[in-house]
């Protein structure tokens, strides 16, 4: 394998002296993360006087872990987006990153893996279970390291693959990083804004709850069917209510909560859909969410198992047959 390796290499070399040109050619070959180190193994064979140049156009990574801790209920919330779980067969990766935001400004970086949170290995999680992790404390503790590749999928049906860094390109960002948690291909927790105008003695029609010391913030606990919140598209216990009028309501407790929502008979109310939604479960929701969530581990698991069983079978390709 690594002669052949080898020989491919050569080939490349051969073929353009051209750095920008022989780089994006090795990336056609080098195209998912476990194949990251033979960038470190082709630099001897290049020219001592193109090295510099060749280091500057290979993808940056990092084995070392780092750690860093943000506020999750920071007014802009933590400042990423991430993809991937277990249900994707990959790590859990960093894929966007606010400006100026909270993990920009510890120094996060997008193509980084995200690989314990809050102390916790994630290497077992599916997405769900990371968000839900990720809400649990006011700080959240991450440990990353940088990889440089971002892990992409189109659809269900189309086969995981991946992207450099620099070939990525991301959405435009989210005001909070818990409405940026998507799955590929999974279910999102958006960010959505609605317009209030109340007539006459007519009120919200809604009930609003302050959560739990683990999970602190103003949750809508009850929607009134035809209220003019239904109407306006305030549908789900379990939204968290974010901010009303330019206030931020991420600190506020109930009392003032409630105060903010009276001053005004017009109201421009921003809430993360389905934020808080586990509050609201009855016990038997909880249960049988909790029962999916593990019978949706446990195939994956074994899925996991039985496609390496399978690989340890299979005879690699040569890698002189990847679009050189």
């Amino acid at each position: 394998m690594e002669t052949l390796m080898s020989s491919a290499l050569l080939l490349l070399l051969l073929r353009s002296m051209d750095l920008p040109v022989l780089v994006g050619d090795l990336k056609l070959v080098i195209n998912e993360p476990k194949r990251l180190p033979l960038f470190d193994a082709i630099r001897p064979l290049i020219p001592l006087k193109h090295q510099v140049e060749y280091d500057l156009l290979t993808p940056k990574r990092s084995r070392k872990l780092k750690e860093v801790r943000l506020d999750r209920t920071h007014r802009d919330g933590l400042g990423l987006s991430v993809r991937g779980g277990l249900e994707f067969g990959c790590g859990l990766y960093v894929s966007q990153i606010v400006k100026d935001g909270q993990a920009d400004n510890v120094g996060l970086q997008v193509g980084d893996e995200i690989v314990r949170i809050n102390g916790y290995s994630i290497s077992s999680c599916i997405h769900e279970e990371v968000i839900s992790l990720i809400k649990t404390t006011k700080t959240v503790s991450l440990k990353v390291r940088h990889v440089g590749m971002i892990p992409v999928k189109s659809s269900s049906e189309e086969p995981l693959k991946w992207q450099f860094v620099d070939q990525f390109v991301s959405e435009s960002g989210k005001r909070s990083s818990i409405a940026g948690l998507t799955s590929i291909g999974g279910k999102e927790i958006k960010e959505k804004k609605v317009f209030l105008s109340l007539v006459g003695e007519k009120g919200m029609g809604i009930s609003i709850s302050s959560g739990p010391t683990q999970k602190p913030g103003i949750y809508i606990s009850n929607v009134k069917p035809g209220s003019l919140s239904a109407e306006v598209g305030l549908e789900v216990a379990g939204d968290q209510i974010v901010e009303v009028n330019g206030v931020d309501f991420t600190a506020l407790d109930h009392k003032e909560a409630i105060k903010v929502l009276k001053s005004s008979r017009s109201l421009t109310i921003t809430v993360l859909t389905g934020a808080g939604s586990e509050l609201f479960m009855t016990t038997e929701e909880r249960l049988a969410a909790e029962a999916r969530r593990e019978l949706q581990r446990q195939e994956l698991m074994q899925q996991k198992r039985t496609e390496t069983g399978k690989q340890k079978k299979v005879i690699l390709p040569s890698v002189i047959h990847h679009n050189l």
